[in-house]
């Protein structure tokens, strides 16, 4: 009873007091070497043992329950999230929790956070979302939509930062400045349409264009229904842009001319009184200068075609009017010749006459 062991190297020993059970210590099973000091005084409830870098044991408070590394915080007396956040410090001040690189947090309830950079939102779907302040720290409250959109709408702030959806078209806006649209624009009241509106200005896929009408004429890139004012209007006619080139015949050309009805007329869309030809005349005697339409059978005449035909002609006329200058002055010369003759003629009979008379008196 009571032994005194001194100095001595124990494998292993258990210790049993007065109460029934015991305590078995014993050294690791690497039979791993090392001194410790125990406590001098026993301690005050709801303490543990706290090792110093030397092997001295000390009692220390423990907070009111048992730290096992191995359990979660459910062993603890239970402790609200305000309790929680008097205990939770950075570099920044009281209540802030610093979190290892994106952690996974599963449907949290948070209110009234104060973020100083950006976070990140990610759903169940790949991708996210990233919201950040702007570069100059800038601050301001924005208000979000209280219900999710339907399809194709926008976001519109208003002065105080209430944020609504509107509608924004069928489209996609891109950062570098293309609009890729499906449906209409709408500018100022008219129309900027794709789907055969009348108003306004119409692109079709292929990139023609109507200006006041979705009807555009085969071949034809840009269509006008009304008046086109230009300060200047030019024409490829660079010779390199042509094959086949060939003099026009100056008096066929003037013949052709020649049968072209120019007409004066009223136009029935607006009244408008005008000079010009008849479609359905000038295709019999240049096919090429007229388009029927194919969608409506409307003809249209290219009137600058015609320039080249009226030059011949006036080339034509220019000979025709030469050649007669020169057969006038031929019988000018005559004439003269003849009127010289004549005089001369005229001067011997009156010679005659009086030579006649100096006889009879005689």
């Amino acid at each position: 009873t009571s032994p005194t062991i001194s100095t001595s190297t124990l494998k292993g020993f258990t210790l049993g007091g007065a109460t029934s059970g015991g305590i078995l210590m014993q050294v690791a099973g690497t039979g791993a070497a090392g001194t410790y000091t125990w406590p001098s005084a026993v301690p005050a409830g709801n303490r543990v043992l706290q090792t110093d870098a030397s092997g001295n044991l000390t009692w220390v408070a423990d907070g009111g329950g048992n730290a096992l590394t191995g359990s979660s915080l459910a062993q603890f007396a239970s402790t609200t999230s305000a309790e929680m956040r008097t205990l939770l410090s950075d570099e920044t001040g009281t209540g802030a929790a610093v979190f290892a690189a994106s952690p996974s947090i599963a449907t949290p309830n948070i209110t009234s956070p104060v973020i100083n950079s950006q976070f990140d939102l990610n759903g169940s779907i790949s991708g996210g979302m990233r919201l950040q302040v702007a570069s100059t720290g800038v601050s301001g409250t924005y208000t979000w939509p209280t219900s999710v959109p339907a399809g194709n709408r926008i976001l519109q702030t208003d002065a105080s930062g209430v944020l609504t959806w509107i509608s924004g078209g069928a489209g996609d806006f891109k950062a570098d400045g293309t609009v890729n649209m499906t449906g209409n624009v709408k500018l100022n009241g008219n129309w900027l349409s794709n789907d055969g509106g009348s108003e306004g200005v119409w692109v079709d896929t292929a990139g023609k264009v109507g200006v006041g009408t979705a009807t555009i004429t085969a071949g034809v890139a840009l269509e006008v229904n009304g008046i086109v004012r230009a300060g200047n209007l030019l024409l490829t006619s660079d010779r390199r842009a042509k094959d086949n080139i060939q003099s026009l015949n100056s008096a066929d050309a003037l013949r052709k001319i020649m049968t072209i009805r120019p007409v004066a007329f009223d136009w029935k869309s607006n009244g408008k009184h005008d000079n010009g030809v008849i479609a359905q005349e000038l295709i019999k005697v240049f096919p090429f200068m007229v388009n029927e339409s194919a969608e409506t059978g409307q003809m249209s005449v290219q009137y600058t075609s015609l320039i080249a035909p009226l030059i011949a002609s006036v080339q034509e006329l220019n000979k025709k009017n030469t050649t007669l200058a020169q057969e006038n002055q031929a019988l000018k010369a005559k004439l003269e010749s003849i009127e010289r003759n004549t005089a001369s003629v005229k001067d011997e009979l009156k010679e005659i006459r009086q030579l006649l008379k100096s006889q009879k008196g005689k």
